[in-house]
């Protein structure tokens, strides 16, 4: 994601964030995953520096190594 919204809506059907997917966005600070997701792979959000809050489905069987790096902001996950 390559994106300027502050604000992302994961679509429905979405079951895995791919490596890398929002890799040093700093733009983002919230995220909003669907019920469906299974994965997060590595490095997914790594570098997202104003990132805040991720939600984190029930569902979500797998987060990859340094899905989150430095992402010095993030205070909230559900």
């Amino acid at each position: 994601y390559a994106g300027e919204e502050t604000e992302v809506t994961v679509p429905d059907g979405v079951k895995v964030i791919g490596e890398g997917a929002f890799q040093n966005n700093k733009s983002v600070t919230r995220v909003v995953l669907p019920e469906g997701i299974q994965e997060i792979r590595a490095y997914a959000f790594s570098g997202c520096t104003a990132l805040e809050w991720v939600s984190m489905p029930e569902g979500l069987k797998e987060v990859g190594p340094y899905a989150f790096h430095e992402c010095r902001e993030l205070r909230n996950t559900l």
